[in-house]
């Protein structure tokens, strides 16, 4: 299904075509969800595509994110034992804005913060993490993203670049036991918020 279409090696970044959700697209309870491994380059490509304030960090896992075989966005992780923690470390985790759904980072986050997803991640990994953090650099004291599963663990102010804030948010407690489970509760929250 993938077709190479260009490498840029300036970037580090190799373009895929993949079919991408678009504002005709519905997400149901019946929808699919698949987290694909990746490598560097093309989860870069996505980024760079995605992400507003980027200084692109690399992680050491990456994955593309696909709702009934759409993508949606990628995921990038890093392992808790680089800092000698449980939680798996979420470097970067944007998605597409071509969707109709206005909370689609939402949703993305769900299925990270699910029995499914550390499970996956454990066994790739090799190490047994029981929950997420990621840190947050915002101009704002709360990242409204992460509110509702995560708590601010962490709040630092910085002065680098335009930003005031560096948030380190974490979840221990709220994780879903399935993808079902973090799709129904996004759904029955976020399904009618739409562009």
């Amino acid at each position: 299904n993938k077709k190479w279409v260009n490498i840029k090696e300036t970037l580090k970044e190799k373009q895929a075509k993949y079919k991408i959700i678009d504002v005709n697209d519905e997400i149901t309870h019946k929808s699919r969800i698949e987290f694909v491994k990746c490598k560097q380059d093309i989860a870069a490509h996505y980024r760079i595509m995605w992400v507003k304030k980027a200084n692109i960090k690399q992680g050491t896992t990456n994955y593309l994110v696909f709702i009934d075989k759409k993508l949606i966005g990628c995921v990038v992780m890093s392992s808790g034992v680089m800092f000698g923690t449980e939680l798996a470390t979420i470097f970067s985790d944007p998605v597409t804005p071509t969707s109709k759904y206005k909370k689609l980072s939402k949703l993305l986050i769900y299925m990270i913060c699910s029995k499914p997803f550390l499970k996956m991640y454990n066994d790739e990994t090799l190490w047994e993490h029981t929950g997420i953090t990621t840190a947050v650099f915002t101009s704002y004291e709360k990242s409204m993203k992460y509110r509702g599963l995560f708590k601010l663990n962490e709040k630092t102010t910085i002065k680098e670049g335009r930003y005031k804030y560096k948030l380190i948010y974490q979840n221990r407690d709220k994780i879903f036991p399935s993808y079902k489970a973090a799709l129904t509760q996004w759904l029955d929250k976020y399904k009618n918020d739409i562009k």
